[in-house]
């Protein structure tokens, strides 16, 4: 039993970890149609003012938190922390390119969050519009990304 059981967590483990490293996928996929991409693409591309680093509100955007009401503002604000925590190495409150890079060089890849949203960074509905719907679980939305 104890055997089974240990099985069982480090699948589950397994699915929540592939649900994070799949959210940079599906994203690119779903909002952009793109399957083949590095990490200085993905920073350039959801870098939307050209500036060369991503503030409160590309964060905000790259989920798309910022247009959708459904979703609360604590939501937003616990998502780009969450964000900012995990790659903004010297703390100033936007993450650069260099700090992406490592990040990405170490392994990191942007958190799901789990969360239904409408609109993306291009404001545009019938463009952001997830193909599927997405379970508010993470084991869920993992079987969900295997199967499709």
């Amino acid at each position: 039993m104890c055997r089974s059981y240990h099985y069982t967590l480090t699948i589950f483990a397994a699915l929540a970890a592939l649900s994070a490293a799949d959210w940079e996928n599906m994203h690119m996929q779903d909002e952009h149609n793109i399957y083949a991409y590095d990490a200085n693409s993905f920073f350039t591309l959801h870098d939307l003012n050209n500036d060369g680093v991503w503030d409160s509100h590309e964060i905000r955007a790259l989920y798309g938190t910022d247009h959708d009401a459904n979703i609360p503002e604590h939501i937003s604000q616990s998502i780009e922390k969450t964000v900012l925590d995990a790659i903004d190495r010297n703390r100033d409150g936007v993450i650069s390119l260099n700090e992406w890079l490592e990040y990405k060089k170490n392994g990191g890849s942007l958190p799901d969050p789990g969360i239904t949203y409408n609109f993306g960074h291009h404001f545009d509905e019938e463009t952001d519009k997830p193909f599927y719907p997405r379970c508010e679980c993470l084991i869920c939305y993992s079987l969900i990304s295997i199967m499709c």
